[in-house]
């Protein structure tokens, strides 16, 4: 089956016959289910680094305009013109660190969760229509084949160990 979906990775390593299928997957997914989740972004005039940049801070809570950037992999310059657009939309709020007043740190604003929120719930009902179609039998292997996978990336993922941003603490990453 393989050889029919892709094959132009048959003699790559797993992991990159893992991203192609995935890739291809949500490709399919995007492509028949994503009128809600594309209307919120198209509404609301973002950016994709915009989008990435409040899924960050969603997922870890607050942090330094460091942590930001390290987690962005953008220069610290380009990550402050972003978060000054997300403050403009009233996406982000941008305060002093209280332990060290030369420190930002951005968070998400109720607005902010807001739509991260909507936007999430919007992506789980169209995986879910998608996923809905497929075998039973299917569906409760990939259950368990993701949450190996949700939990391997937990444990392994570099924002998950040193980069985490405490609210009331200073960045490793200035």
């Amino acid at each position: 089956m393989l050889r029919k979906v892709l094959p132009m990775l048959e003699k790559h390593p797993p992991s990159e016959v893992l991203a192609g299928l995935f890739g291809q997957m949500m490709g399919l997914i995007h492509g028949r289910f994503a009128n809600e989740s594309l209307a919120l972004v198209h509404e609301t005039g973002m950016t994709l680094p915009q989008l990435v940049a409040l899924h960050i801070l969603h997922h870890r809570g607050p942090g330094s305009m460091g942590f930001l950037s390290t987690a962005l992999s953008l220069s610290p310059s380009t990550t402050s013109h972003l978060v000054d657009k997300l403050v403009e939309k009233a996406m982000v709020v941008r305060t002093e660190d209280p332990e060290d007043r030369r420190q930002k740190r951005v968070e998400l604003s109720p607005y902010g969760t807001s739509l991260i929120d909507r936007l999430n719930l919007a992506r789980t009902e169209e995986f879910s229509l998608a996923f809905a179609s497929l075998d039973p039998q299917l569906q409760q292997t990939l259950v368990g084949v993701f949450e190996q996978v949700v939990g391997e990336l937990l444990r392994t993922h570099p924002l998950n160990q040193e980069f985490v941003c405490p609210p009331s603490s200073r960045s490793p990453v200035s």
